[in-house]
């Protein structure tokens, strides 16, 4: 079970450079929709870089995140079976003076 909201909230914290993503499924079929929650720990407003890839990327998309609990939809289609790889990478304060931060994420969805 997994909540998402405009709150932010205090997901666990790795010691690397890592965070969670977790889909909605174990399984997609192309047509299906995956809600995959990116459970990244910066609060407000971040930029994130989200792929899906297989032998080479096959979409890549800047996404501004609003909160560090956002919903991605993936709609899955038939190029991506058998098996896709699903990374996000999150900047924070890219925007600022002071060094940029990052995190990411590469996770598998069967299709």
């Amino acid at each position: 079970m997994w909540v998402s909201g405009s709150k932010s909230i205090s997901w666990r914290k790795q010691n690397d450079r890592s965070f969670e993503m977790i889909a909605d499924k174990d399984l997609y079929s192309p047509g299906d929709t995956a809600e995959i929650l990116i459970a990244q720990p910066y609060e407000g407003e971040n930029y994130a870089l989200i792929t899906y890839e297989r032998g080479h990327i096959y979409h890549s998309e800047v996404v501004l995140l609003k909160d560090n609990s956002t919903v991605y939809q993936l709609p899955i289609t038939a190029d991506m079976i058998p098996i896709t790889y699903i990374s996000v990478i999150v900047v924070n304060g890219a925007e600022n003076t002071d060094r940029a931060d990052f995190k990411n994420v590469h996770d598998s969805d069967q299709c």
